[in-house]
């Protein structure tokens, strides 16, 4: 149901002459008779409800509204059994009702289920990863590539993702195709061609019989997002090296003792505010990672030169717009050299926990559903208390929070709403409680707009990411102040749990290592018995 009709009316009340579609006289009946105890359809009433999506979550303005309403139009409520599912499927979709699934849930008033439920239907049906999962016959690979290049865009860019159903001549958000097309290896820039039987099998183009040879002719420099393989690697071979580029930024921004701010530089990781004026900005846009001119990131290229790891952990912190050039990209390319920084130690805590409780690579990857119940008990608790997550009265070590996934979406306070109360901590095991704020505070604050599961969460994505080895990798840091010895035996220990165990669940039966020395060990031990 790609309208809500209620909409549509309220708007035609406000103005007749210029509503573009006018409501049936069952919907007129209904809304009216749900309106009787407020005063009608009165103007004031159809204002409230042409903003009834700018409502607050929790506070419908018409009390029991919805209710009635949903009830008697679409036959989806029922104060008996709550939501009816199969009706609600029909009405909005498969991939919409998962997605308010949990905001349906039963409640002890009527009018606030009905509420919460339609306000989250309303608020989400035209939302673009809404629409992804929507699209029929696309595969679930397609669908992850489409949603993970969203990611690389400006949100304010979202919003255009509905065009595509219009075929517009133009893109409606440059290059998103390119993206996703080049995740799924659809097309070869060495050779110029497409790979027909995969564009098939993942994203259903095109139609059996279809004539498409006039779509397969090679054009020169349509567009930026089609540039040769060989265009882009000498491109960046004009990319200056790294230490010009301290150099030419720290002469560009007026520095005359070089050595001193060099200096400043190295300990780069533990500035509180930038020491070298508008530096960072200079660094950021010489790597082609931020236009000076505009303030903004360029997203895609963070990710193509850093890796979708350290750009999701900051993909929040470089969507938060600040006119001061300056300013905006020394607060991204410190987050990023944070990433570097707490990225890994996250991942390690998590295989440690891994191993401690036996998880298997099946289980983990079951936490990308946000499940009410903790697939592995106390999986996260042990997290929480490698990361010191919560203070001894259990109250949240929020900078914890933030150094493991990242800067929030929300501000701290917004995130008060998923604490568990007191009485709850009092009476349930804390693996309970403490999973709960988790799946609650990851939807909120990680999740693209708090509403609806990721494809992979937080926690899932340590061990099911394609480039999974590279959680293993010490970073620069680690390497310049530990000893060699010490960073290399932990790679190597990492990399052995991830990659030489049967299936990536722990504890290990034996490592490559050991099962090296111990056949050695055996071999000459049978070759001594047998010369004795």
């Amino acid at each position: 149901m790609k309208l809500i009709l209620i909409f549509l009316f309220a708007a035609a009340i406000i103005s007749p002459s210029v509503a573009v579609v006018q409501p049936n006289a069952e919907e007129v009946r209904i809304i009216s008779e749900c309106l009787q105890s407020y005063g009608g359809l009165t103007e004031d009433n159809s204002q409230r409800l042409v903003r009834f999506k700018d409502w607050s979550e929790k506070y419908e303005e018409i009390p029991c509204f919805t209710k009635c309403y949903i009830k008697n139009m679409f036959d989806m409520f029922d104060e008996s059994v709550g939501f009816k599912d199969e009706q609600v499927i029909k009405q909005f979709g498969q991939p919409l009702y998962i997605a308010c699934e949990h905001r349906m849930k039963p409640s002890t008033d009527n009018c606030q289920q009905a509420y919460n439920g339609f306000h989250c239907l309303v608020n989400l049906e035209d939302d673009p990863f809404v629409i992804i999962e929507s699209m029929k016959n696309v595969s679930t690979e397609a669908k992850t590539a489409m949603k993970d290049c969203l990611h690389r865009f400006d949100q304010y860019e979202w919003e255009r993702i509905k065009d595509y159903a219009k075929n517009p001549v133009r893109e409606p958000i440059p290059c998103f195709t390119k993206c996703f097309i080049d995740r799924l290896q659809l097309y070869s820039q060495q050779t110029r061609q497409w790979n027909i039987p995969a564009l098939t099998a993942k994203l259903g183009v095109p139609a059996a019989g279809a004539n498409i040879q006039h779509c397969l002719k090679q054009r020169r420099n349509r567009n930026a997002c089609v540039n040769s393989a060989a265009t882009t690697k000498a491109a960046n071979q004009d990319v200056e090296s790294d230490t010009d580029i301290l150099r030419n930024c720290l002469r560009e921004v007026g520095s005359k003792d070089l050595v001193g701010e060099l200096q400043k530089v190295a300990r780069y990781s533990k500035w509180t505010s930038e020491e070298v004026p508008c530096f960072t900005r200079c660094l950021a846009s010489k790597k082609r990672w931020f236009d000076a001119d505009e303030s903004k990131w360029n997203k895609q290229q963070i990710a193509d030169d850093l890796g979708a790891d350290m750009f999701n952990y900051c993909r929040y912190e470089l969507d938060r717009y600040n006119e001061d050039s300056c300013e905006f990209a020394y607060t991204g390319l410190r987050c990023l050299k944070q990433a570097e920084l707490y990225t890994l130690e996250t991942y390690k805590n998590i295989l440690s926990c891994a191993t401690e409780l036996n998880v298997t690579m099946k289980e983990l990857q079951k936490y990308a559903a946000f499940p009410t119940k903790e697939v592995v008990p106390c999986l996260f608790q042990c997290l929480a208390e490698k990361m010191h997550f919560y203070t001894s009265t259990y109250e949240w070590n929020f900078d914890n929070w933030i150094k493991a996934f990242g800067p929030m979406r929300q501000d701290r306070t917004a995130s008060n709403v998923c604490k568990a109360g007191a009485e709850q901590m009092k009476t349930r095991h804390k693996c309970e409680w403490m999973y709960e704020e988790y799946n609650c505070l990851e939807r909120l604050n990680y999740n693209t707009d708090g509403s609806y599961p990721l494809e992979t969460t937080t926690l899932s994505a340590v061990i099911t990411n394609r480039t999974a080895s590279n959680v293993c990798k010490a970073g620069a840091e680690q390497m310049k102040t530990r000893h060699k010895c010490e960073w290399m035996y932990e790679e190597y220990n990492c990399l052995e749990r991830l990659n030489y165990n049967t299936d990536g669940s722990y504890p290990l039966e034996t490592t490559t290592l050991s099962a090296v020395i111990t056949s050695k060990t055996t071999k000459a031990g049978k070759d001594i018995t047998e010369a004795s």
